[in-house]
């Protein structure tokens, strides 16, 4: 019964729970240099920013204000995490890119800039998020 309630705040875009465990999860995949894996893990590493997606996505159309039947909640969260796999490249390219940008610099640990700023971002998305589905169910004085 409880690993059911636990769950269930996980997958609750307005949950507490929901917005550190993904923005733990997305700092975390950024402290990753993809560029030092092997072909097998950054494979691995794909699938798992492919599955992160899919969970953010999923759980965004689980929200009350968002009504999508489940066969297009289905197709919608197979495309996000396909168009991550698809754009894998590029952002791999633009990670590297970043990170060699903050060396030159003079950034001491350039990835944990940017993980730091992905937390950043990550965090105020889902504060926004969970703000604006707030205020148009009419309980913002419940924040």
């Amino acid at each position: 019964m409880r690993t059911r309630g636990v769950l269930a705040q996980l997958n609750d875009v307005n949950s507490v729970a929901n917005g550190l465990v993904s923005t733990a999860l997305t700092a975390g995949l950024t402290l990753i240099d993809p560029r030092r894996l092997t072909v097998g893990r950054r494979a691995a590493y794909r699938g798992v920013v492919a599955v992160l997606t899919a969970w953010v996505t999923w759980t965004a159309l689980r929200s009350d204000e968002v009504t999508v039947p489940p066969a297009a909640r289905a197709g919608i969260v197979t495309g996000a995490a396909g168009a991550v796999l698809g754009f894998a490249e590029l952002g791999e390219a633009l990670d590297a890119r970043l990170h060699d940008g903050l060396a030159r610099a003079g950034a001491a640990r350039p990835r944990l800039w940017l993980a730091a700023a992905a937390a950043v971002l990550s965090l105020v998305s889902w504060w926004g998020g969970r703000t604006a589905d707030r205020k148009r169910a009419g309980g913002l004085e419940e924040l």
